[in-house]
């Protein structure tokens, strides 16, 4: 699936180029994730908060999938673009030179996560089409701290030679709007310490 990567039409940094690109992938997020996305029938709700960057609204949920804030920099060693060439323009992950405030810590912009929202929205097409090469599902059932109620949480993984993109789903039940499912967190996954927590988790798949 490496050819779905949406690559960086740009070749610098600067942050006129920096605010085209998160306006326009802003727009493909909203036409085509957030208001799309299904899983195992219902849909995946991202939200509907925006926040003003340069006089254009944001959404919030769109931030988070394209950025990542200080605690997660261990996420990003080695450096996640290496592959695709990102690396020789771009090294917001280590210098953090464009940035957003947002939920009162900045975030790092993040093109490469960017460049990946086609490739979240195939993952989903693909599933819902029974096509599950490269893409694995634990669906997890844990009690809620201090409730005696089961959460269900969906892990989905996509893995191959090239990219290892991970998602996690909450499973929510709404007697009014009809249950559907909330979107947690999605992003590639670079450090081997995180690797190999995520694989022995999706390593139950094989014994359930």
């Amino acid at each position: 699936m490496l050819e779905l990567i949406d690559k960086y039409p740009y070749n610098s940094i600067e942050e006129c180029n920096i605010n085209q690109y998160l306006n326009s992938m802003n727009k493909y997020y909203n036409n085509s994730i957030r208001q799309k996305i299904k899983y195992n029938g219902k849909r995946v709700d991202f939200g509907r908060y925006t926040v003003e960057v340069k006089g254009n609204k944001i959404y919030s949920q769109f931030i988070h999938l394209c950025s990542f804030s200080e605690k997660n920099k261990e996420f990003y060693i080695p450096k996640p673009c290496l592959k695709l060439k990102y690396d020789n323009f771009c090294k917001n992950c280590l210098e953090r030179t464009y940035t957003l405030k947002h939920n009162g810590e900045q975030r790092a912009i993040c093109i490469y996560r960017m460049g990946l929202l086609r490739l979240f929205k195939k993952i989903f097409t693909n599933i819902n089409t029974s096509q599950m090469d490269g893409i694995d599902i634990y669906e997890e059932e844990s009690f809620v701290k201090n409730k005696s109620k089961k959460e269900k949480f969906i892990h989905i993984r996509y893995n191959d030679e090239s990219i290892y993109y991970y998602i996690k789903l909450k499973e929510i039940q709404d007697l009014i709007r009809g249950d559907y499912y909330m979107i947690i967190c999605a992003y590639p996954v670079f450090n081997e310490n995180k690797k190999r927590e995520l694989n022995k988790l999706f390593g139950k798949v094989k014994r359930n």
